[in-house]
């Protein structure tokens, strides 16, 4: 009951905390929060991962890393009962702890070395109970969420996480995804013990943030073989792992290979589904007049919900996609997908969020996660041009071939202005005066001074609200902010 009562404060306090200015203040509830999942384990556990992919500064190794002799003891007897019956024995002092299971470093009487991947126990008790709690937490949402929230959407997600609960299926999503990866990239071998255990190969490797520390061309090649596998395995495969966070994956910088870790969650997508989803972005690149509505209704969004905001579908989608719509390497430092959908949204925002299915929201989220992953890198990365390396011309031209009605969409294009400029003035003397492309609107903030957005918030600016008017008016050139004083000129505009 302690922990709900915590959860509910830290909820309830993270709601008026401004994304603007109080980054620090964020953090340290989203800390305190990442420590209640990170403890109960479970579907609590998986939204303590999805947090961290969320915070400034990641301390995920210092609290999923513990001593084996921490460990419950019930625990600690079913890992010793499982070595004992397959003639392993403990080869680390540490266990790295997983949102239903441990994995374990191990050998066999040759000396080879292997994961164990072992599953707590009564997680499945565990979950049922977390599922009800959230199901009956939902009843006191906000009713801004759960009217858009799907009555199916809580059920597929249990099933999904509950399918994790038979190690065979990892088992069998390796051995596909073993054939659907490409270039640089390697899956471990796993042998399924029993349900709840599983026996991997051993690799050794770099995390993501220990490979941030890398020099630049290593980061670079890294950054582009981890983007290259994604779009193949989604666009040309159409099998793709869906909680690739960064400590799902293994970096191998002495043999350039790249280890996926932990594919209990993967998804098969269907071919008018990557289809409709290559065409939306091919749509984006070549400026297209399409229904791009309709082509989400084709991915598994409800048209119905997003008829809603319809007039943004577009401006939102050009920035959901705006690495790969860039004509140059795409700096990833100031792209955040959920910033991008809130300020361009507001309040509006969950007439998106819940217009998909869980399958929807599935590819989303390892769409968003991938792009985590690769900001760490701190590297620029050339979307479109690995696009066209990867996806083969035979689908490139299925996917153009794809009947869709038009639309309004070149409107967009043709009226949304190119440039945004912030000019700042003192005594009738320019101090700042920069050009950028018109989509940096999307998240202003990052590219202003702190001492101008002092000022804009002295001034009583919302900037969210600037962002939402401007692609509300979809991105045509205006006037988005004119504040005179005595001594100071603030001037913002599309044109």
């Amino acid at each position: 009951m302690k922990n709900y009562v915590n959860l509910y404060k830290c909820v309830s306090k993270i709601n008026n905390i401004s994304d603007q200015n109080d980054t620090l203040e964020r953090n340290k509830v989203l800390n305190s929060l990442y420590e209640i999942f990170t403890r109960e384990k479970g579907l609590y556990l998986k939204l303590g991962q999805f947090l961290n992919q969320h915070k400034d500064e990641a301390n995920y190794k210092t609290r999923t890393q513990l001593p084996f002799l921490s460990l419950e003891r019930n625990l600690r007897e079913r890992i010793n009962e499982v070595c004992n019956a397959n003639n392993l024995s403990i080869a680390s002092s540490h266990v790295e702890l997983g949102s239903i299971g441990c994995v374990i470093k191990v050998k066999n009487e040759s000396g080879n070395v292997y994961a164990l991947k072992i599953q707590y126990p009564e997680i499945e008790k565990n979950l049922q109970k977390q599922f009800s709690a959230l199901n009956n937490a939902l009843k006191f949402a906000p009713k801004k969420i759960s009217q858009h929230l799907s009555s199916n959407f809580v059920e597929e997600l249990k099933l999904s996480i509950t399918e994790e609960l038979d190690y065979s299926k990892e088992q069998r999503n390796t051995k596909q995804m073993s054939s659907s990866i490409s270039g640089s990239v390697r899956t471990l071998d796993a042998t399924c013990l029993t349900k709840d255990t599983l026996l991997l190969n051993w690799a050794d490797g770099l995390s993501a943030k220990e490979l941030s520390n890398s020099i630049q061309s290593t980061r670079e090649f890294f950054a582009k073989e981890l983007l290259k596998n994604y779009l193949y395995t989604l666009f040309e495969s159409k099998f793709i792992q869906i909680d690739n966070q960064e400590d799902n994956f293994l970096f191998n910088t002495d043999n350039n290979i790249i280890y996926l870790l932990d594919l209990g969650n993967c998804q098969k997508i269907d071919k008018n589904k990557v289809h409709s989803l290559l065409r939306i972005i091919t749509g984006l690149q070549n400026k297209e007049d399409i229904n791009y509505l309709d082509l989400l209704g084709n991915i598994g969004f409800d048209k119905d919900k997003l008829s809603h905001i319809s007039n943004r579908i577009v401006p939102l989608l050009s920035a959901i996609f705006s690495p790969f719509t860039s004509p140059l390497k795409f700096d990833l430092n100031n792209y955040d997908i959920k910033k991008i959908v809130d300020n361009i949204l507001g309040e509006d925002k969950w007439w998106f969020r819940m217009a998909g299915n869980n399958e929807v929201f599935s590819l989303m989220r390892s769409y968003s996660l991938l792009l985590k992953t690769l900001t760490r890198f701190n590297t620029p990365i050339f979307f479109s041009k690995i696009l066209k390396e990867v996806v083969s011309v035979a689908t490139f031209e299925e996917t153009s071939s794809i009947s869709v009605p038009l639309d309004h969409a070149e409107d967009f294009f043709k009226e949304m202005s190119h440039h945004l400029n912030i000019i700042v003035s003192e005594n009738c003397i320019e101090k700042v005066n920069l050009t950028f492309p018109s989509q940096v609107l999307k998240n202003i903030g990052d590219y202003m001074q702190v001492s101008t957005l002092e000022k804009l918030e002295q001034a009583g600016v919302d900037l969210k609200e600037v962002i939402a008017t401007g692609y509300k008016n979809k991105l045509r050139p205006q006037t988005l902010i004119h504040i005179e004083s005595s001594n100071q000129e603030i001037l913002i505009k599309l044109n």
